[in-house]
């Protein structure tokens, strides 16, 4: 993950790039006062893989193998600390209550409303299509830390990948085809190049467009945001698990989290809930919780 940020509204209201979710905060307050309209981010009660990858970059573990069980941890208090940030910037309207990769946070994106987005390197690709004529005004830089100095990242949902179905009639042929597609220098550099997210491979420095994409640098005023990203890769804690019943995870957290910002009730109990509903549909599963 990484923070795409409109530089150019940033430099015109004397914000230095947001270091710490302190900074975040008070910045959050002069973009705020500058104009009516205007936001430092939208909290995007849709999207449940960005609110988990906000925990895991808080430093919360939800899922931990132990032996034959899982032990559940959602509302921990790292958990919570990060649910209580977002209710304070909620409370005192500092961000905008809206669903991403909807109509209104499109137009958001694209008339300077919503100015920073936290998330995945193919967002990139995103905000090219979404956003075109802001192509020159964005910046990316690191997920703002929750002390100064620190370098900790996490991932939007965990990643990608190809399946090969059951149903296949050639599934060799179909799992050597996926292997290709995500090991090849050349199909990866394609693959990175239309947003398809940040590569496993290691050797990054083999992937062309990692290297050289002059469209994409130029829509961040020549910056080379790949370089943002490498050092995100580096940062994320790959001690994280997926449970079993993830979409069961994004589901309810999804749920939860809307009905909250509905009822105006406070984000950590819609955590709390959600821990309350993934206990309840593993053990439904017969699946040991610890």
């Amino acid at each position: 993950m990484g923070q795409f940020y409109r530089a150019d509204v940033f430099a015109e209201l004397g914000i230095e790039y947001p270091q710490t979710w302190d900074e975040f905060y008070e910045a959050a307050k002069v973009v705020r006062a500058s104009d009516p309209n205007r936001y430092i981010a939208a909290f995007a009660f849709n999207q449940a893989p960005w609110m988990i990858g906000l925990a895991q970059q808080g430093g919360a573990n939800w899922f931990t193998p132990e032996g034959d069980s899982w032990n559940v941890s959602i509302d921990g208090a790292e958990t919570v600390k990060v649910a209580e940030f977002w209710q304070k910037l909620i409370d005192e309207d500092l961000v905008k209550i809206e669903a991403d990769f909807s109509s209104e946070w499109n137009a958001d994106l694209q008339n300077g409303n919503i100015l920073t987005w936290i998330s995945g390197s193919w967002a990139d690709a995103i905000l090219r299509g979404t956003a075109p004529d802001t192509a020159g005004s964005w910046g990316v830089g690191p997920v703002p830390q929750w002390a100064a100095g620190e370098n900790v990242s996490a991932t939007w949902a965990g990643g990608s990948a190809n399946a090969v179905l059951k149903g296949s009639k050639n599934p060799e042929a179909a799992a050597e085809f996926a292997v290709w597609l995500n090991s090849n220098t050349d199909s990866v550099s394609l693959l990175t190049e239309i947003g398809a997210g940040w590569p496993s491979i290691v050797d990054t420095d083999a992937i062309a467009s990692l290297q050289d994409a002059p469209e994409v640098f130029a829509f961040y005023g020549g910056q080379d945001i790949w370089d943002v990203f490498a050092e995100s890769d580096k940062a994320v804690d790959t001690s994280w698990s997926w449970p079993p019943l993830s979409s069961t995870l994004f589901a309810s957290l999804t749920d939860n989290v809307k009905a909250a910002v509905d009822a105006g009730t406070p984000l950590p109990e819609a955590y709390a809930k959600t821990q309350t509903d993934m206990i309840a549909a593993l053990e439904e599963r017969g699946i040991s919780v610890d």
